[in-house]
Parts: structure tokens; C-alpha cells; sequence
């Protein structure tokens, strides 16, 4: 499923007002992280395997080969890390398997926003409100440019969307 930005817009100015938190930080979140179709839609069912997060964090795990390659992937929009969604509670231990969760989560660009801004609050509260660590948090802390990347993309989107 792809989506335009307009419409993404739409679910992280949603999200963002029930979760009080800047729906253009959740927007530039997408711009940075999301896969785009060559019309400029974003693809919801974008799944990437993250090798070196999977050989730091979950490989030593006690999984199967199946879990951890399900933990250790980013999944659509936001390119929320499957071990973020098990800590959100958002991927229960019982349906890491399961066909129909993980379906659902890749074809539903609101679920993705609602867990990718809970995971950017999370990160932002560790870092006692501060954005640019909070964004490094999010990204692993290994890219220092991370931060202005997405805050040029959020400033971006500030020019084009108004709340």
C-alpha cells in the first residue's frame, strides 16, 4: 500500500494531537525514514533488515531464526524496529508469527504513525525533552547528523502544512 504525504499528514497531525506531540516531527520522521514510490508515495509495506542491529542486539537472543529476523527489521513508514514494537507491546510475544499482524501493521499507515510517535516520545522523555538526543535515540545514536536531517525535513514541513 503506498500513501501520499497529504494524506500521512493527515494521521500524524491525528496522532500527534492525541499524543501531544509535534505532528511535523512525525511528519519529517516519515520523510527521512519512509521508502517512496518513483511518483513520491510513500510505501507503507517497506520492510528492511537492519544486519548491524541484528548482530548487536538480537542475534545472541534466545529466538528463533524467524523472531529474529522479525525483531531486527524496520517496518513501513516510520521504519519502526520490530524489537521497539515488542517493547511498545504493539507486537505481543504469542503473534510474532503471525501472518495477519504483520499484515495489518504494514498496510495501516495509521498504526505506524500511532507506534512511531509512542517510540519518538519514549526517546524524547530519556532524554529529558531535549529533540536532538531524543532523534539520536531513535536512530541508534551511531549517525550524529541524524538530528538535523530531520529537523531540516521538519522545518520543511512547516513550510508547507499548518496545524
Amino acid at each position: 500500500m503506498n500513501i501520499s504525504e497529504a494524506d500521512l499528514w493527515t494521521f500524524c497531525k491525528k496522532e500527534g494531537q492525541i499524543q501531544d506531540t509535534d505532528p511535523f516531527l512525525l511528519i519529517a520522521l516519515c520523510r527521512q525514514e519512509a521508502r517512496r514510490t518513483h511518483e513520491g508515495l510513500y510505501v507503507c509495506d517497506s520492510i528492511r533488515l537492519e544486519q548491524g542491529f541484528f548482530y548487536k542486539y538480537i542475534d545472541k537472543g534466545n529466538y528463533d531464526p524467524v523472531t529474529k529476523v522479525i525483531l531486527s527489521s524496520s517496518w513501513g513508514v516510520m521504519q519502526m524496529m520490530g524489537e521497539s514494537l515488542r517493547e511498545l507491546g504493539a507486537l505481543p510475544s504469542e503473534e510474532y508469527h503471525s501472518t495477519t499482524f504483520i499484515l495489518g501493521y504494514c498496510i495501516n499507515p495509521g498504526l505506524q504513525i500511532e507506534t512511531g510517535c509512542k517510540w519518538i516520545k519514549k526517546k524524547i522523555d530519556l532524554a529529558h525533552g531535549s529533540i536532538e538526543k531524543g532523534l539520536l535515540y531513535w536512530n541508534g545514536g551511531s549517525n550524529v547528523s541524524y538530528p538535523s536531517s530531520v529537523l531540516k525535513h521538519r522545518f520543511e514541513a512547516t513550510q508547507l502544512y499548518s496545524i
